[in-house]
């Protein structure tokens, strides 16, 4: 799989999952798990696994959320100070997306064994959906601020 697909499903996995995002009640409550596997036409072994997963990330996410929180209290304090300390935001910025790089590489092990339980089919159809998500998730009021951007 490229690497521009792994970061994109990454990047999905984390924003439907992570404790802070607006979606994070329907996760809780289990109606993405199951929009999911009606999508994928998961059977009840593979949902219960996709359920476990879900779970996982959760926990994991949790720590994304707080070093978010710590990343940005620093910046407000930094804003609010006579000298922005460049050093001391740089320092606080490295170490929590040390950790978040950490976290990040659980989060992908964790897909990578719901992944292991998909058929071949269930992979396209998954793919086809990232494919349609990532397509309209730069566009903002200013247009897609990635077009053109190649890696």
């Amino acid at each position: 799989m490229k690497r521009s697909k792994v970061v994109t499903i990454v990047i999905l996995l984390a924003l439907l999952v992570v404790g802070c995002t607006r979606r994070a009640e329907q996760w809780r409550h289990g109606s993405a798990v199951k929009h999911i596997a009606q999508a994928l036409g998961l059977d009840e072994d593979q949902e219960a696994r996709l359920k476990e997963v879900e779970n996982r990330i959760l926990w994991e996410s949790r720590a994304l959320c707080l070093s978010k929180s710590l990343i940005e209290e620093v910046v407000k304090k930094q804003i609010r100070s006579e000298a922005f300390n460049t050093d001391e935001v740089k320092k606080v910025v490295t170490t929590e997306m040390a950790k978040s790089n950490v976290i990040m590489g659980r989060i992908i092990d964790h897909f990578a064994e719901f992944h292991g339980t998909l058929s071949s089919a269930q992979k396209v159809v998954l793919s086809e959906h990232i494919d349609k998500w990532s397509k309209g998730r730069h566009r903002g009021r200013h247009g897609d601020w990635c077009k053109g951007v190649t890696g």
